[in-house]
């Protein structure tokens, strides 16, 4: 099948924004992280939360448009005469099947971690940051340093899905 307008489209969609949202998830570890883990752990606990708020607001309808861009291309490219659907559609099935697994990942395994993380917020939106500043907002007991690298971690791992699916399409369309 030769390429018409609409299947450049999606093809530069799924490959850009796939592009992207991995972008998008590296910068969260390693450039605003950095950042973050300057400041006394009650700032760096709100800091964190804004950070996360604002991926989980932009982060799915990059997943979305990205899986759906990948499932079209793999619909579109599907030869019913071959058993499994031939290499391009193999290769945006992995695609969008790639970017998909960012979320039972995130939802599932960065939970724990994320929960804990918005509970230290919350708790810090009741310290006074000139408090939490005088007492550089360390106390013994305090895990939000131990909590942030985790999620730095299971962050930067994240970008796998995204970056696999950019990968394959690419291939996909170079098929």
């Amino acid at each position: 099948m030769s390429s018409t307008p609409t299947v450049t489209v999606v093809q530069a969609v799924g490959l850009t924004a796939s592009a992207a949202l991995a972008g998008s998830v590296l910068a969260g570890s390693f450039l605003a992280m950095p950042s973050i883990l300057l400041a006394p752990n009650a700032l760096a606990a709100k800091q964190w939360r804004k950070l996360y708020l604002r991926g989980a607001a932009t982060a799915p309808p990059f997943t979305i448009a990205v899986t759906l861009s990948f499932a079209y291309l793999a619909y579109v490219f599907n030869d019913t005469r071959l058993r499994a659907g031939g290499p391009k559609c193999q290769y945006y099935v992995g695609a969008a099947l790639a970017t998909l697994s960012i979320i039972p990942y995130t939802l599932v395994l960065m939970k724990e971690t994320n929960s804990k993380l918005i509970l230290k917020a919350a708790e810090a939106d009741k310290v006074d940051v000139k408090d939490d500043i005088a007492h550089a907002g360390v106390a013994k007991n305090d895990d939000t340093r131990e909590l942030m690298n985790n999620w730095i971690s299971f962050n930067t791992f994240r970008c796998i899905f995204p970056l696999t699916a950019c990968a394959l399409g690419t291939v996909a369309a170079a098929v």
